[in-house]
């Protein structure tokens, strides 16, 4: 991104780089796409803190960190490219609010297997070894690393998020690509003032 200081001097900087300098911040330009990816109340609460209620449970570790990691399935490792704007979608799923709350950006992301994940990379997640077994059967998993976590203002409902074509008529189970205008609508609504 070209910036031009008074005197005239040019700079050039990193969009990753402006967008850490303005934290939280996501710059939506023509053709960056996003991912929708799904996460259950329980996890969106220890992971995004995205509860507006207080609980008296235990919070995770997860929330003291300004990178955070989604665990999923490793064939997932191709749609979360360093960069790649996320929408986590709570699940309906017992409680939660079966809407987009919280978006964020992809630092970076790899693949692993089960046996070699690290408790550091456990303590910038929310589960456990014994959820990772349960994740997937593959032996292997995504490790995706985000920041600039930001909670929309106002929720946006699946059935809005099928309206604009984010989700087709099945559930959102998986993370899923959406164009750049999927994104900056969702965004538009969640951050509304009126």
């Amino acid at each position: 991104v070209p910036f031009r200081a008074k005197q005239g001097i040019s700079y050039n900087v990193k969009l990753s780089d402006l967008e850490k300098l303005l934290s939280p911040t996501l710059i939506i330009l023509p053709n960056r796409y996003g991912n929708i990816v799904p996460i259950r109340r329980i996890f969106a609460d220890q992971l995004l803190g995205a509860s507006r209620q207080m609980s008296l449970l235990p919070k995770r570790e997860a929330l003291l960190f300004s990178e955070r990691i989604y665990f999923s399935a490793s064939r997932n490792a191709n749609l979360f490219k360093a960069g790649t704007p996320l929408l986590f979608y709570e699940s309906g799923r017992d409680g939660g609010s079966a809407a987009a709350t919280a978006c964020a950006r992809v630092v970076k992301t790899t693949v692993l297997k089960k046996i070699d994940i690290s408790s550091h990379l456990l303590r910038h997640g929310v589960l456990e070894s014994d959820d990772l077994e349960q994740l997937t059967a593959n032996d292997s998993i995504c490790v995706t690393t985000f920041d600039n976590i930001m909670h929309l203002e106002h929720p946006v409902p699946l059935d809005r998020l099928r309206e604009l074509g984010c989700v087709d008529a099945s559930n959102l189970v998986c993370p899923r690509q959406i164009s750049d205008q999927q994104l900056v609508s969702v965004l538009r609504e969640g951050f509304s003032t009126g």
